[in-house]
């Protein structure tokens, strides 16, 4: 199928984009950072060196604000024309999506019903093959019988005695074997004719379900939980209200209070140093 002659226009993108190599970070800065990286190695021990730590801090804190900002100004152009692209690009990307799934769902329906119909044939086939088996045992059971009885009337036949010059004598005996062999030659023919339709069936290839060319089909088996209150223990995963934990316990603590006692959670006072500039 192809849709009917119709000019589509192009899609496109126009923006400036910023000229590169960009300098992310200069190599001042870069000297800026492993002198102040030094600091990292001072004791802390005496009011003096308390004050030159808190002076490396904060030029830590405001260099390391000034590359983030440097940072997201340089990326801001590319952030934005990726969006322009994203944005061009998801309407079609949106139907192909759909057209995507639609087919997807109708092949699995199609492939599904050829799957049935190919069990409902198998099912058929192997029907006929017990019908046949069934059918075959009945003959061979209706030709011992013909064979039992044919000798019972053979005996039979000798068992009465007959005079010497009687013309008919072994007449009667000739035509009980005469009858036997017709009922035989006639449950062999029936029963050749029963074989070859049974082999013929059985060298029937099963039906397969056709798959069409480059297409295979992944089989998952999906769930949905109707009650988790049913679940076994195993298949539920507990996990913890951090949140709720915080603004329970943690969030209007202060330092000096008693640290709370609750089973299943321990508490640690962290306590770090804190920039209380203004307008940095």
């Amino acid at each position: 199928m192809t849709h009917p002659q119709k000019k589509f226009e192009q899609i496109v993108v126009v923006g400036e984009m910023p000229v590169t190599p960009l300098v992310v970070i200069s190599g001042d800065v870069m000297l800026r950072a492993a002198n102040l990286a030094v600091h990292a190695e001072m004791d802390v021990n005496n009011a003096q060196s308390a004050e030159v730590a808190s002076r490396a801090l904060h030029d830590t804190l405001d260099l390391q604000k000034a590359i983030e900002a440097e940072r997201v100004r340089l990326k801001n152009p590319f952030l934005a024309f990726g969006k322009k692209i994203d944005d061009a690009a998801r309407g079609p990307m949106s139907e192909l999506t759909s057209v995507i799934t639609t087919l997807r769902h109708k092949l699995a329906a199609w492939q599904a019903e050829e799957e049935r119909r190919a069990r409902e044939a198998e099912k058929l086939r192997q029907a006929e093959l017990r019908r046949l088996q069934l059918e075959q045992e009945r003959i061979e059971r209706e030709r011992l019988a013909q064979e039992e009885k044919a000798r019972l009337a053979a005996e039979a036949a000798r068992a009465v005695p007959v005079a010497a010059d009687d013309d008919l004598a072994g007449v009667d005996e000739v035509a009980a074997d005469n009858d036997a062999a017709e009922a035989r030659a006639r449950s062999d023919a029936e029963a050749r004719r029963i074989a070859e339709q049974a082999a013929a069936l059985a060298q029937t290839r099963t039906l397969v379900a056709p798959k069409p060319a480059g297409i295979s089909y992944r089989t998952t088996l999906r769930h949905q939980v109707l009650d988790v209150r049913l679940l076994p223990s195993n298949l539920v995963v507990v996990t913890p209200n951090d949140a709720a934990i915080r603004a329970c316990y943690c969030t209007g603590w202060k330092e000096g209070q008693p640290v709370p006692v609750v089973a299943g959670l321990t508490f640690k006072i962290d306590k770090q140093a804190v920039d209380t500039r203004r307008g940095i």
